[in-house]
């Protein structure tokens, strides 16, 4: 009996061991699905970042536009792993602060009233002053003007107020709101997020009203593409400087937490690209380096636009020597098989002559073919119309007979 009690117990210890386990196992396996590898594309504004991003994806997303900068906005782009076909295309939309959206637009009233009424007579130092506030000033109505279509140049802030365009419902709507997209198409949903995302304002036939960017925080996009299966988080992060507090705090935390930087530089100025080499100054550097974020498995260096490049035969003309000498071996072996191609070509030439003299021959031959055929024909049917005739005389002379011994036969 006590020894069935200890096998009772071995057996209940092992069960336990077995449970935990399992259930550790399982936590492994959570865990692995929730881990996120973080790669951020930094650069200036139209470097390309959204356009090589959809290029990863194989999917066109994130909007893009040859003619402005197109994300106003961080954007997260993560794998999808909602199974609803309604829900193939999916995003978060993240609004900011109603408070810190209230203080922005009254200072910008506040702003707009002390510049209105001019520096101080014989105080020379709020000369410097005033220049500052005015171009705070302009940096903060360029963007909010994207929300407001009645808004076309600053002058235009006299004939409303702060409380008036905060109580707009578009805007109370956004702020301090988590927001969903869905879309069963890329285009449709590429067509409903755009305006949280891009820096422009409608265009006509466009079934939006105004670009809500500024009111917007950051955008989590779901889809379903390849890259991001194993976790990976791609996210594209504005290249201008921003006015929104909030958002430039974003923006930064983003930096310090990513797992990996893309520097992204179009092809036309890569080498001297301004943005970039900012993004590896001495300050940026250190803090990178702090964050262990500076080596060669965390920072890269992407040419973009290379398809946009003005004139190639301008960079072969002003880098002959250079090319010369690395494409040395290549021209060598382009030559041998220049040689052989000739050669080859010279041959066929050859053998296209005999083809045409072949296929001459073959037509008359073919016409002798038919003026046999014609002549047998005609042959075999003057034989068989010469047999028809025979028969036919046979058949006559055969029936006379008869008629004439019948007569004979015939009594007096």
């Amino acid at each position: 009996m006590v020894r069935d009690s200890k096998i009772l117990v071995i057996i209940a210890a092992h069960s336990l061991d077995l449970y935990l386990l399992i259930g550790e196992t399982a936590g492994i396996k959570n865990r692995k699905k929730t881990a996120e590898v973080r790669i951020g594309f930094l650069g200036g504004s139209g470097t390309g970042k959204s356009s090589l991003i959809n290029s990863l994806l194989k999917m066109k997303v994130l909007p893009k536009s040859h003619e402005i900068a197109s994300t106003a906005v961080p954007v997260e782009v993560a794998y999808n792993n909602d199974d609803d076909p309604d829900h193939r295309f999916r995003a978060v939309i993240e609004g900011i602060s109603s408070v810190e959206f209230k203080k922005e637009i009254e200072e910008l009233f506040q702003f707009k009233e002390l510049y209105d009424m001019g520096p101080e007579e014989g105080d020379g130092e709020n000369d410097e002053f005033d220049d500052t506030m005015y171009q705070q000033l302009l940096n903060t109505f360029a963007k909010i003007k994207w929300i407001y279509p009645t808004l076309k140049d600053i002058d235009d802030l006299s004939k409303t107020s702060a409380t008036t365009l905060l109580k707009e419902p578009h805007v109370e709507e956004i702020l301090d709101s988590v927001q969903s997209v869905t879309a069963k198409t890329e285009l449709a949903f590429a067509e409903q997020i755009k305006q949280y995302i891009e820096s422009s304002k409608p265009k006509e036939g466009e079934k939006r009203l105004v670009s809500l960017w500024p009111l917007v925080k950051v955008v989590r996009i779901y889809v379903r593409a390849e890259i991001l299966k194993s976790g990976i988080v791609l996210v594209d992060l504005p290249g201008s400087q921003d006015t929104s507090a909030s958002r430039v705090a974003v923006t930064d935390n983003y930096r310090k937490n990513l797992s990996a930087s893309v520097v992204c530089a179009p092809a036309i100025r890569a080498a001297s690209d301004k943005i970039a080499h900012d993004l590896l100054s001495s300050v940026e550097r250190r803090n990178m380096q702090m964050d262990g974020l500076y080596t060669s498995e965390s920072l890269f260096f992407t040419v973009t636009k290379i398809d946009e490049l003005i004139d190639h035969k301008d960079y072969i003309r002003t880098h002959s020597t250079e090319l010369h000498h690395l494409t040395q071996e290549d021209m060598e072996k382009i030559s041998i098989c220049q040689e052989q191609v000739n050669k080859l070509e010279k041959d066929l030439k050859n053998r296209a002559a005999k083809k045409v003299k072949a296929e001459v021959v073959l037509d008359k031959m073919k016409l002798a073919s038919a003026k046999l055929k014609a002549r047998v024909e005609k042959t075999f049917e003057a034989q068989t119309l010469a047999g028809h005739k025979r028969k036919h005389m046979v058949g006559i002379t055969g029936k006379s007979t008869f008629l004439v011994n019948r007569k004979r036969l015939k009594p007096f």
